[in-house]
């Protein structure tokens, strides 16, 4: 849900790590009353809590009792925000780089084995401004990757208009569908040819990506735009996927499968309500199988929303009031749970790579203020960003850092 909306979403406002906060804890008397269970959670998020923590229980304990084991090495990467292309110009500041870099080095003592890197049309194409700019910015982090060992996954879609996402500034009005292919293939082959990634998914979230571009992206549509970037492509060793997201038409990914020669299916989840996890997974598991595709997650975290809210229609490419949720710790033991899905699943359907989404929780989270709520998202996303900073540069991890890092090392 953030579906890439999501991804990409909070995303800008997200990262630019710089600052701190200190976290503690009182210790109780023996004598107390135990504590209430929920008490950590604030009254309003109580029932989205509730809720959420029972899907998430029902979902490990099905996958406890179907998973086979590791039969195959999936990739357990996690997103770069820091390099996310929505954060447009200050990817260029002198110190993102050397913050980067600390920040990879930090995602090696996890034990991820990728890392993956948002690079979104346009940035890369020649028209653009500063391309050339951005194009080292990248070439570099991609040095960065490799130095370190780790596998490179990127995912091209398109950088958001909204201003309180980037500042970018893009302007899609007038574009055609024949334009965007053929600025699609643009971005893969300068991609392909300067970064050299293991993965590249040239496509995911169709709804997205029509919400943002204005373009008509039917299932028809969207294999039309992959067709257009595959064609005759020079994929020099690099795997190619496209997808969406759990809670898209299956149909998408049937005619991927079908009608198209990917490597991978690529697949967003975010929600959890109903059958958009596990069920979903297993049928479009199916549906690659039959196309003699792979499976792959280039995106997931726990979308902290009620069945309610989703049903209200909430356009959750954009829903910053419900991102912003995500920086209070108090939903750490959620996050972990989902996370744990997430590992069991990839090694249920044997996925090609597995990349949650909101990099900076596997660091810092903030102790939950009301005040500090009402400051709206973007204030929220910066004072995470800034804790997360000095976490780094501590070499700290959240519970929930310390519980992706257990998890994938299967201890």
């Amino acid at each position: 849900m953030a579906m890439r909306g999501f991804a990409a979403t909070a995303l800008s406002a997200i990262l630019f790590l710089a600052l701190a906060c200190g976290c503690g804890g009182q210790k109780q008397a023996v004598e107390e009353e135990p504590r209430d269970e929920y008490a950590q959670v604030p009254e309003e998020y109580r029932d989205i809590y509730v809720e959420l923590e029972a899907k998430l229980s029902e979902l490990n304990r099905h996958l406890d009792e179907v998973q086979a084991g590791e039969t195959r090495d999936t990739v357990f990467s996690v997103e770069l925000v820091t390099a996310n292309a929505n954060r447009g110009e200050s990817l260029l500041e002198p110190m993102t780089l050397h913050a980067i870099a600390k920040t990879l080095d930090r995602l090696q003592d996890i034990g991820v084995t990728g890392i993956t890197l948002s690079v979104n049309y346009p940035l890369l194409n020649a028209d653009f401004p500063r391309s050339p700019e951005y194009i080292d910015f990248y070439r570099r982090v991609a040095t960065m990757v490799k130095a370190r060992g780790f596998a490179l996954i990127v995912e091209t879609t398109t950088v958001f208009p909204n201003p309180e996402i980037s500042g970018l500034g893009v302007d899609y009005a007038g574009l055609t569908l024949d334009q965007y292919i053929s600025g699609k293939r643009a971005m893969a082959e300068t991609i392909i040819r300067e970064l050299a990634p293991d993965y590249l998914t040239v496509e995911n979230e169709p709804g997205t990506q029509r919400s943002n571009t204005g373009l008509d992206l039917s299932v028809a549509n969207q294999t039309a735009v992959v067709n257009g970037i595959l064609s005759g492509l020079d994929r020099s060793g690099t795997r190619i996927g496209a997808g969406a997201g759990s809670w898209d038409n299956l149909a998408y990914f049937e005619s991927l499968a079908a009608n198209t020669s990917l490597d991978y299916l690529d697949v967003h989840f975010y929600p959890i309500q109903g059958d958009l996890v596990i069920d979903r997974a297993e049928r479009i598991a199916e549906i690659a199988r039959s196309g003699s595709k792979d499976m792959a997650v280039s995106e997931c975290w726990l979308y902290k929303a009620s069945s309610a809210e989703l049903a209200s229609g909430q356009d959750i490419a954009t829903a910053a009031d419900t991102f912003a949720r995500d920086a209070y710790g108090f939903w750490a033991p959620l996050d972990q749970d989902f996370l744990e899905v997430m590992v069991k699943l990839s090694r249920h359907l044997e996925l090609e790579f597995m990349s949650p989404f909101w990099m900076q929780y596997l660091f810092a989270y903030l102790d939950y203020d009301p005040a500090m709520a009402e400051q709206g998202y973007a204030w929220v996303q910066k004072s995470v960003a800034n804790r997360t900073r000095i976490e780094i540069q501590a070499g700290n991890l959240s519970p929930t850092g310390e519980a992706y890092r257990d998890l994938i090392s299967g201890d």
